[in-house]
């Protein structure tokens, strides 16, 4: 024994619990499959080419699987140390690095230890995975030496299993060998058998644990060094405006490059709670005025107000871009309503004098300029803006006329502020300037765009077709011209991809239950069901199966997991779901990226869009009468509690992202940002993951060439992000 990696073989197994076609449409080419979707060394099943593995030949692992498990584990002289996985599980993915190295840690010791995988994806495993309790992958069990079926395997459970590492994980294994191993080497407990381990074998065990012991303990030190300094090197000085107890107001609204709106109030008091409602919405509406100004809401049950002159409320306090101090800040005390917060607002930016005017606030700002013709707005003023603003490409120029819905028009203004590559004009025409131009119809829109090889601004079209004088309208109408200009890229949505993760979803989600659907679990899946009924955007034949298992559930108060899967697996022309896994849009490079996981995302998107498009709905009575922003969010947060085998996604989605659904989503097109929101989190944390498709890496979607109308100046445009994901996943674009 030279050295570690001779000390020991483990024997590695891999049972998978899901089976997905591996057509070449989808997965490459055969030779591809042959290559990576199966292991050579299952043997016994007559099925054995449709079963896949993450793992190959060379990584020193047995696959495991309904048709080989008993004759190689039970009644074996070798301990059995078996991984149950399922292969679109991410986390399942980003181990198999780790239990390639324990197989060379264990190299040589195949005659004692064997590790061993079985896919639970894999539809001929589902019996075994039942069995052997598995309920989350990846999940880990010894099987010891001549253990018998029915006896079941000691599950593993690691601390830290979101971080796997190949040596404290090896080690874990040898310290339960070593702490049995006196017990298999004694023949009384083998019924005077022969047992399968000598004094020899204890002896190599001792020296392999001491082995492992200084050795982890250099990893974990030099571990440990390195998360120091990169903590070091990535804290942020920058505090929220919230944190414990305090309220970090003069650090968050002094010295700001924007002004700021802070309403103070106490939700108990009745006019708060009037107020409310009404302040969320205008939050909302102006998301884009960033540039400008932010907003945000302090609670004062929690924080002491009444240090920041607070007596009654609700109380508005606005301060200035550039404030030095608190004390300056303009209190307004009367009704909150939509109309009041906009002028007042408006009117506090208009109040900035030229000093305590940020220079990232466009030129010339709310007030507009003053022309009395057209020529005179094509002239200076637009080259003017040129040297100013280089990235400037398009000048919207919106002409009011004076004292007349003015306000209308600083609106668009701020609303337009966060566009790249535009800039919007106020032009103020008097009544007699009106007789000077006779040729345009007051207000207008017109658009002027940069001719870079004549040098020259020109007007390209007609006036915007505006149907009225108001900010939707305005709004609706540059938004529409400058989706034409530039040409977004949508995404294709395949419905066969929708459909494989819906029929994944109810038959590996729910096959792993223990026992019957009673109690919580009913409830969560007659929760999931109802909202697939309403919201799923599949075919008749589809949405009648749907509607089968809905009738099913429906005044049960428990239901078996057999009754269930006889339902779904029911087939008839008018009502089925393809059994048949195909990924079309959700293929990855390699049978093991993407796939379910894409499609899922997808799925939800789908519903809550859907949900979004018939609350819109111009209907009398909608789809759905009782339904409520949350309805699809609370379905997918139910269904990752309960159905999603990935335990370590489970656990992340959990704990990262689903706290915030309750606070943040108010209607149905929060619902829709919401998940775009999170979808773009979880890319974030697990962009660089071994699980990532090195193909299709995780990005912040979408992407500046897909959508460049979705990135502000400041970043994400909402309003933008909303159509994006409209057209996309709305049920009319999915591809059939």
């Amino acid at each position: 024994m030279t050295g570690l990696l001779l000390l020991v073989c483990l024997h590695v197994a891999v049972v998978s619990c899901t089976r997905v076609e591996h057509e070449d449409r989808c997965y490459l080419s055969a030779s591809h499959w042959q290559d990576f979707g199966r292991s050579r060394r299952h043997v016994g099943h007559e099925d054995v080419d449709e079963l896949r593995s993450l793992y190959k030949e060379e990584d020193r692992t047995v696959e495991l699987h309904s048709g080989n498990f008993d004759e190689n584990v039970y009644g074996s002289v070798n301990l059995w140390v078996v991984q149950f996985y399922m292969e679109w599980c991410g986390h399942c993915q980003g181990f198999v690095p780790t239990w390639q190295t324990m197989g060379q840690y264990f190299e040589g010791w195949s005659d004692v230890t064997q590790l061993g995988t079985v896919n639970c994806a894999y539809a001929g495993n589902r019996e075994l995975c039942k069995a052997h309790r598995v309920q989350w992958v990846p999940n880990f069990q010894f099987f010891e030496p001549f253990s018998k079926k029915g006896d079941g395997g000691a599950e593993i459970d690691f601390e830290g299993t979101d971080d796997r590492e190949a040596l404290p994980f090896s080690r874990r294994i040898v310290q339960y060998i070593y702490e049995n191993v006196e017990d298999w080497s004694d023949p009384s407990v083998y019924n005077d058998m022969q047992a399968p381990w000598g004094d020899e074998i204890i002896q190599q065990f001792n020296q392999l644990l001491t082995t492992f012991t200084s050795t982890l303990n250099i990893s974990i030190a030099e571990k440990n060094a390195t998360s120091i300094e990169h903590q070091a090197s990535t804290e942020m000085p920058i505090k929220d405006v919230f944190e414990g107890n305090r309220l970090y107001l003069e650090e968050t609204v002094l010295n700001s490059s924007h002004a700021w709106a802070v309403l103070f109030c106490e939700p108990s008091l009745s006019r708060c709670q009037q107020s409310q409602p009404v302040w969320k919405q205008f939050t909302k509406d102006t998301e884009g005025w960033k540039i400008y100004i932010e907003s945000f809401e302090v609670d004062c049950s929690i924080y002491n107000c009444t240090e920041y002159g607070v007596a009654r409320m609700p109380v508005l306090k606005l301060f200035n871009a550039k404030a030095a101090n608190l004390e300056n800040a303009i209190s307004y005390k009367g009704a909150i309503t939509t109309e009041s917060l906009t002028k007042v607002i408006i009117r506090h930016l208009e109040s900035h004098t030229e000093d305590d005017t940020p220079e990232t606030w466009p030129w010339p700002g709310l007030a507009g300029i003053k022309y009395s013709d057209i020529d005179g707005v094509l002239g200076g003023s637009l080259y003017r803006i040129l040297s100013m603003y280089p990235d400037v490409r398009t000048v919207v120029v919106l002409v009011e006329e004076k004292d007349r819905q003015m306000l209308v028009g600083k609106q668009v203004l701020l609303d337009t502020s966060e566009i790249r590559n535009m800039m919007l004009l106020r032009v103020v025409w008097n009544q007699r300037d009106r007789l000077r131009v006779a040729d345009i119809t007051w207000p207008t829109a017109l658009v002027v765009e940069w001719q870079p090889l004549s040098y020259t601004w020109k007007i390209t079209q007609e006036p915007l077709a505006v149907e009225s004088w108001s900010r939707e309208a305005i709004m609706t109408s540059i938004n529409d011209y400058f989706r034409n200009l530039t040409n977004p890229v949508f995404t294709q949505v395949f419905e066969r991809d929708l459909e494989t993760a819906l029929w994944i979803s109810l038959s590996q989600g729910t096959y792993l239950i223990e026992g019957n659907f009673t109690d919580v679990k009913l409830e969560a899946l007659i929760e999931y069901i109802t909202a697939l009924v309403r919201y799923f955007p599949g075919q008749p034949r589809i949405m009648r199966k749907l509607e089968a298992l809905q009738s099913l559930l429906f005044n049960k108060t428990e239901i078996s997991v057999d009754e269930f899967s006889e339902e779904l697996n029911k087939q008839s022309e008018e009502a089925y779901i393809r059994k048949d896994t195909e990924w079309v849009g959700c293929c990855g490079s390699e049978p093991r990226y993407r796939g379910y996981t894409c499609g899922l995302w997808q799925m939800f998107h789908a519903m809550t869009v859907e949900a979004n498009a018939q609350q819109s709905s111009t209907f009398t009575e909608p789809v759905a009468k009782d339904a409520y922003p949350l309805e699809v969010l609370h379905a997918m947060r139910t269904f990752v509690t309960y159905f999603f085998a990935c335990e370590h996604c489970r656990y992340n989605f959990l704990k990262h992202e689903a706290v915030s659904m309750e606070t943040d989503v108010s209607d149905h097109e929060d619902a829709v940002l919401w998940l775009w929101h999170t979808h773009n989190s979880v890319n974030d944390r697990i962009q660089g993951k071994k699980s990532e498709d090195p193909l299709h890496p995780k990005v912040q979607f979408p992407l500046p060439a897909k959508c460049s109308l979705c990135h502000g100046r400041l970043g994400w445009r909402n309003v933008e992000i909303l159509f994006y994901m409209q057209r996309v996943y709305g049920k009319e674009f999915i591809i059939v």
